[in-house]
């Protein structure tokens, strides 16, 4: 990349980088989400985990004999790489740089380091060498003196050309985070300026945490206000991208606000976006207004840009909350996601995401997870986090969450399409093929269904003799081997017990050798009659002749192999309430788990005994 050239202003520096970022219109982001680093910031220790992470991602390692980048982000075009704050300890920086140095493609590097005592900034800033990395202070001493005895907050940003010119800019936090920060690290220091890198088709402002929580409109002396001062001097000639390093522990609304505010006020009249990149928080909460928002880390646009909301993939989930659209991480353990971000206007031939994060990778404590492969389906995600969010009641049965470890189990060994059938068919039963959005189950109505569902599925699971069904084209989740019956276990969130009756009525008269049919079922009206189906009065209304009666056809007509009227085997099911699985890990009483155990297989294996032999 060329040489930079540095404007300092009053409260801001802004880099002219002759280069231009982006491809095709959009740019390359991987964004790291690694666990947090709070007690190594407190002492500006090393951070291996993260060197290891940045050496798989961008030159390979020990179990990735090329950079896994490559895989994540096929080319050799640009990209932004970004890390969480306090990522590094800064007695990482010449291993980074190394890493950076020996990267085959042009690259953006921001990453946070700290807490690091004053004086070793500014010697790391003296400290270069001829034909090594160009270091830079993003304010001038002079202007804005550093103390050297206390601690500051900073971030390093490299831009790096293969063959070329590497730089490193060092910038500062401007505003401490004060429930924690200010007070863990009383000699901690802050910055007075921000860092503004102007390249030919993208400006790029890299921020710290709660540089970016105060809106502007409520403090006119804050980064946000600051920022919309300096922008206001500048034409709309290229998008903005503000990036963000967090390391924030769980959602609050500060966020949405200030992302809102950084969207719609501060790029207000630009063609804006703004990028996080928190470290990984896995704890999932009951309430989608903050589970939405996952680990915060993510890309996100202004609401009137893309009012219909983008689609999500498996790595990524789509997003709409108030004046914002676009996607976040969807898994919460630490994981690099990378993808193409883009910007307005959203439509067929532009593109339709804000953010197209269609590869995420995990994060080990030896580095990027070997071999790199695509994201698990977003069903296997979604239903492992539901069962998270909602656990069981207090006083179930321990079997209940042994037999969700086991769901858990199978949703990692799963085919791609195994999730979906599991979620299809625990909402829908016979009518799986109607596909359920995992993205939609904080629906009040499919929250409760699937919840019951799925504790009945693990509690019967949990049953030593059932095991999965695994068949494909056939019916249930479950079979029991012994009895030679597969168990289907169906909560509707919509429909009434008669509709379920005649759901199977009419499978049952679809025909085709299938093994016996024991269903599970209840809806939000109740649960289903016990009992073998029959035919149900209104499964056909007409008064046919038999299968079987020679209706003397010929021509077209005529019967030929395999036509609706050759003969078919009819199936057989039975129903049994859910209420029937409850009774065995609610109210738990271990000297009576057995006797509900046994009592449950014995119903199940009551029926079809006349047809056994």
């Amino acid at each position: 990349m060329p040489n930079l050239h540095f404007q300092f202003a009053g409260d801001h520096t802004r880099i002219d980088v002759d280069y231009a970022l982006r491809t095709g219109g959009g740019l390359n982001i991987c964004l790291l989400q690694f666990s947090a680093t709070i007690d190594q910031a407190l002492h500006d220790a090393s951070r291996p985990i993260a060197v290891s992470v940045l050496r798989d991602l961008l030159i390979g390692g020990p179990n990735h004999p090329q950079p896994a980048l490559q895989q994540l982000m096929p080319g050799g075009g640009p990209v932004l790489v970004v890390a969480p704050e306090y990522s590094l300890g800064s007695g990482d920086w010449t291993a980074v740089d190394k890493i950076v140095r020996a990267t085959n493609r042009p690259l953006v590097l921001i990453a946070g380091f700290g807490a690091t005592v004053g004086q070793t900034v500014l010697d790391w800033q003296t400290g270069g060498a001829e034909g090594g990395t160009h270091r830079h202070l993003a304010w001038l001493q002079v202007d804005h003196p550093l103390s050297v005895a206390m601690r500051v907050n900073g971030g390093w940003c490299w831009v790096h050309e293969p063959n070329g010119i590497t730089h490193c800019i060092a910038y500062l936090k401007n505003v401490l985070q004060q429930a924690f920060e200010a007070v863990a690290i009383p000699d901690l220091q802050t910055g007075e300026t921000f860092l503004h890198l102007r390249f030919t088709d993208l400006d790029i402002l890299p921020l710290i945490c709660a540089d970016l929580v105060q809106p502007a409109a409520q403090n006119s002396a804050s980064p946000q206000a600051r920022i919309q001062r300096m922008l206001a001097t500048l034409p709309d000639d290229r998008p903005t991208l503000v990036v963000g390093s967090l390391l924030q522990t769980g959602f609050n609304q500060n966020w949405a606000v200030a992302i809102d505010s950084l969207l719609n006020v501060v790029l207000a009249g630009r063609s804006g976006a703004v990028a996080l990149c928190n470290v990984a928080h896995d704890e999932p909460v009951a309430n989608e207004t903050h589970d939405k928002w996952r680990s915060l880390t993510g890309v996100f646009a202004p609401y009137g840009t893309m009012t219909h909301g983008q689609a999500s993939l498996p790595a990524t989930r789509a997003l709409n909350a108030q004046g914002v659209v676009g996607a976040v991480v969807r898994q919460t353990h630490p994981s690099a996601t990378a993808g193409l971000v883009s910007w307005a206007p959203y439509n067929p031939v532009n593109g339709n995401f804000v953010w197209r994060g269609n590869m995420a990778c995990p994060i080990h404590d030896e580095g990027i997870a070997a071999p790199v492969v695509i994201a698990p389906s977003a069903a296997a995600c979604e239903i492992a986090r539901f069962l998270r969010r909602h656990p069981p009641d207090p006083g179930c049965a321990p079997r209940l969450a042994r037999g969700i470890i086991e769901i858990g189990e199978q949703l990692r060994r799963s085919d791609p399409h195994g999730p979906a059938s599991l979620l299809n068919s625990t909402l829908k039963g016979t009518r799986a093929a109607e596909p359920v959005d995992p993205d939609a189950l904080h629906d009040a109505e499919v929250g409760s269904a699937l919840k019951t569902g799925l504790h009945a599925l693990a509690t019967l699971k949990s049953i030593e003799g059932i095991r999965w069904q695994t068949v494909p084209g056939m019916t249930g989740q479950l079979r029991i081997d012994t009895q030679d019956r597969h168990i289907l276990v169906w909560r509707s969130p919509s429909e009434s017990p008669r509709a379920l009756k005649r759901h199977l009525a009419e499978w049952r008269l679809n025909g085709g050798v299938h093994p016996y049919l024991v269903v599970f079922g209840s809806t939000r009206m109740g649960d289903i009659a016990d009992g073998e189906i029959e035919e149900d009065r209104r499964d056909d209304i007409s008064a046919a002749p038999a299968v079987g009666t020679d209706l003397s056809a010929g021509g077209s007509l005529a019967p030929v192999a395999g036509d609706i009227t050759t003969t078919k085997v009819l199936r057989r099911v039975a129903g049994l309430g859910l209420s029937h699985v409850a009774a065995v890990f609610a109210d738990y009483d271990a000297a009576d788990d057995d006797a509900r155990v046994t009592a449950l297989l014995d119903r199940i294996g009551a029926f079809f005994q006349e047809g056994s032999g």
